[in-house]
């Protein structure tokens, strides 16, 4: 029977991505904000909601009962999965449309030399990432989130500036105690070819203290490049808009 989760529901060991999401939303916010939800069954699927975006973690094929609450909640309009689940849910959903990527995973043995990037202010990130990304959340959803989780120190950020404006950047968007997950991995289109997004990466690797890294590659450059970097693949995401 599905449910509001309790901390039992949160103590199964974090393996996948989205269980890492997941459980970083949990311990950034609480159980009891207003803005986030999170539901169990008591058998280790997870699932979390928040502004219209629900993160589901199931290790095994979701019964009728996930299906219908999948479907049918008001507040759900993109599904944010494993990979594994990609087919079921969107023929059963009726998706209309469907992503599908790869998660890569490092083990993070980095030293805590600074690699001397800067930490930039969050309004001046959001405005870079927007230039760098084709799709991008809006300013003020990701300033509130991302503003309120490096206030508790679960969200950290690289940057190389120059002339004071961004020109490479990494940030963790998921950290649990075990498993992170970062992204906002971009460099300006005049200052690629110099590895700045690698110093970057190397820089957030030597700041945080998981033992395990994961991250999602945005095209097949990205990829080639985690995978020089040592990223090794973890498993694959999928992501489901609802009609």
């Amino acid at each position: 029977m599905i449910r509001q989760a309790n901390e039992q529901d949160f103590a199964q060991p974090i393996m996948s991505e989205s269980a890492v999401r997941i459980h970083a939303l949990k311990i950034a916010y609480g159980q009891d904000a207003p803005f986030v939800r999170f539901y169990a069954d008591g058998e280790g699927a997870l699932a979390s909601i928040m502004d219209g975006f629900c993160v589901f973690h199931c290790t095994k094929t979701p019964n009728e009962e996930w299906l219908s609450f999948l479907h049918m909640h008001a507040d759900v309009r993109i599904i944010h999965t494993d990979g594994a689940l990609s087919d079921l849910l969107s023929v059963r959903l009726r998706a209309k449309e469907v992503k599908l990527g790869e998660v890569l995973g490092i083990e993070n043995v980095s030293s805590e030399t600074s690699l001397h990037t800067q930490t930039p202010s969050i309004a001046a990130l959001h405005a870079f990432l927007k230039d760098n990304f084709d799709k991008f959340s809006p300013f003020e959803q990701w300033y509130v989130d991302v503003s309120h989780r490096v206030r508790h120190g679960c969200c950290h950020i690289a940057a190389i500036q120059r002339e004071g404006t961004i020109v490479s950047s990494a940030m963790s968007v998921a950290e649990t105690p075990l498993i992170a997950l970062i992204g906002g991995v971009a460099t300006a289109a005049s200052h690629r070819g110099k590895g700045l997004a690698s110093k970057c990466i190397f820089e957030l690797l030597a700041m945080l203290p998981q033992a395990r890294i994961l991250i999602n590659p945005v095209d097949e450059y990205a990829s080639r490049l985690y995978k020089k970097l040592g990223f090794k693949p973890y498993g694959t995401w999928t992501e489901l808009v609802l009609p």
